[in-house]
């Protein structure tokens, strides 16, 4: 047997265990003679397959429990030649299968399957956010003792802090409503494209990951905060989007309804 270095060895492996197509279907497999051997009972392309199953059916596993409303919505069957296409295209680059779905609502706007359900890649982006509220790092949660220090000649350069958590979503379906109704009864529901944008607020109380509905106004001041804006743009903000009398009460009102959810931070 031809004798080659480790990392040779390694780097081959890594071709067969990860390409599209079945070891044994593999017109190059037979180079796998050179450096692995074969066992009483498997050849060397037979050993190499079993690995090159467990590492496709580890990443499928784990896009199942990262989109598990796009596995309702089209079944087993169907995710699994959907995740065979994506991987194709899409092959893992990081060292954690956390990563491994990313560009998965990406791929789906382009997807033949999109045709049967053309809600699919938000609801992909909607679990995907989801997912990375979860995973966001913690912090001290700000409360109204906290905003008591503030004098009032330092409200106007106040910046408000949000919870690394939050994420902020909208589409033209009701895909919270969706992705609630698949998870909850596990039969497919079909939603119909709406004429506006829907708001959602996603943002992760201790360990649990919720969401809430949220109006345009909010959706655009949440997204002014996330810029970085102070308490006085913000303000400023509001009143060219409504009635500028009303712009001040209304910060002061969306603040208790952010300290009370735990979605601003110290700052």
């Amino acid at each position: 047997m031809q004798t080659q270095s480790l990392h040779k060895i390694q780097g081959k492996l890594v071709q067969f265990i990860t390409a599209p197509e079945s070891v044994l279907k593999n017109p190059q497999s037979r180079k796998l003679h050179a450096f692995i051997k074969p066992s009483q009972t498997l050849t060397p392309e037979e050993r190499v397959d079993i690995y090159a199953n467990m590492y496709f059916f580890r990443l499928l596993e784990g896009l199942k429990k990262d989109f598990p409303g796009i596995h309702l919505f089209v079944g087993n069957d169907a995710f699994h030649n959907l995740v065979t296409d994506y991987l194709i295209t899409h092959p893992p680059t990081h060292f954690s299968i956390r990563y491994a779905g990313q560009s998965f609502p990406e791929f789906l706007k382009k997807h033949r399957n999109k045709k049967n359900g053309p809600f699919l890649p938000d609801l992909a982006l909607f679990e995907w956010d989801l997912a990375e509220s979860f995973d966001a790092p913690d912090g001290t949660v700000l409360t109204k003792k906290d905003l008591s220090r503030l004098k009032p000649k330092q409200w106007a350069g106040f910046i408000p802090s949000l919870t690394p958590s939050l994420q902020l979503f909208s589409s033209f379906y009701d895909i919270a409503f969706l992705h609630k109704t698949l998870l909850n009864t596990k039969k497919t529901s079909f939603i119909k494209k709406e004429k506006e944008r829907i708001f959602t607020r996603i943002w992760r109380k201790k360990l649990k990951v919720v969401y809430h509905p949220i109006d345009k106004l909010e959706y655009g001041l949440l997204k002014q905060i996330q810029k970085g804006k102070s308490f006085a743009t913000l303000c400023e903000w509001l009143a060219g989007q409504t009635d500028p009398h009303k712009a001040v009460p209304l910060m002061a009102g969306f603040m208790q309804t952010w300290l009370k959810q735990g979605l601003l931070y110290v700052f």
